[in-house]
């Protein structure tokens, strides 16, 4: 179960953003309804579906990660709670974040295998009917045939790195992610490229991904940050039907 602080503060935030959101709906908890939609929390996952789903009818899944350049950030940030509920408002999807490792805890292989467990969490729902931990809303409403990842920044970059491990065997032959898409993925590279300014090498992010990696011998070039450098893998081999990316 997810700790009470986090229930409380992310239940303050919406009860501050409530006017925003909505200026019909009544509040209910356990879980949060705000129309157009529902959340609630399953261990270190926060869940959003909309209010009035088919039961006839299964809707896509999205796997989302979060931003923070691998440091800092969560699915229970207000900023990101109110970012991905509209997303499934609007989309009419089911979308599910992970509260995942950050670098301070761990190395960034952990995190990475933190991000891998809960995308094989999501499509093990297609082949098995019980689950540990098992969601209830995933089970009844989700269409795994339709499972789409993304993220934002770090959690472009992490998105990247699953299409890569899915592509490369590490799923059943059978499934294929439907697609995915990189927001302001955190990529970088010793070389600049297009309109990026002389500055960038003096950006925090920049510099951040040393302590992010401190193994990783070809600094920005490794290909965890950098998918066109030296010995990163094609992009003709990612474990998805297609993948968007785009930038501001």
């Amino acid at each position: 179960m997810p700790s009470i602080a986090n229930l409380h503060l992310t239940l303050s935030l919406l009860l501050s953003i409530l006017p925003l959101l909505s200026s019909s709906s009544p509040f209910q908890q356990d879980p949060i309804r705000i129309e157009p939609y529902i959340i609630d929390y399953r261990n270190d996952t926060i869940v959003f579906l909309p209010a009035q789903p088919d039961s006839n009818r299964r809707i896509p899944v999205l796997v989302y990660f979060h931003g923070g350049a691998f440091r800092i950030g969560s699915p229970f940030y207000k900023n990101d709670t109110i970012h991905l509920a509209q997303v499934a408002a609007k989309a009419h999807i089911i979308a599910l974040s992970l509260d995942y490792m950050l670098y301070l805890d761990g190395t960034v292989w952990d995190l990475y295998d933190d991000a891998w467990a809960f995308l094989k969490w999501v499509i093990a729902y297609k082949f098995e009917s019980h689950l540990p931990r098992p969601d209830p809303w995933l089970a009844r409403f989700g269409d795994l045939d339709r499972v789409f990842m993304g993220g934002d920044v770090a959690g472009g970059n992490i998105t990247h790195r699953m299409a890569i491990k899915a592509g490369q065997a590490q799923l059943p032959e059978y499934v294929k992610l439907a697609g995915a898409f990189l927001t302001m993925p955190y990529f970088f590279g010793s070389n600049r490229v297009g309109l990026e300014p002389e500055t960038i090498t003096m950006s925090n992010n920049f510099k951040i991904w040393a302590y992010v990696c401190p193994n990783c011998i070809a600094g920005v070039d490794d290909p965890l940050i950098n998918p066109a450098g030296i010995g990163a893998p094609s992009l003709r081999g990612l474990g998805c039907g297609r993948m968007m990316v785009y930038v501001a």
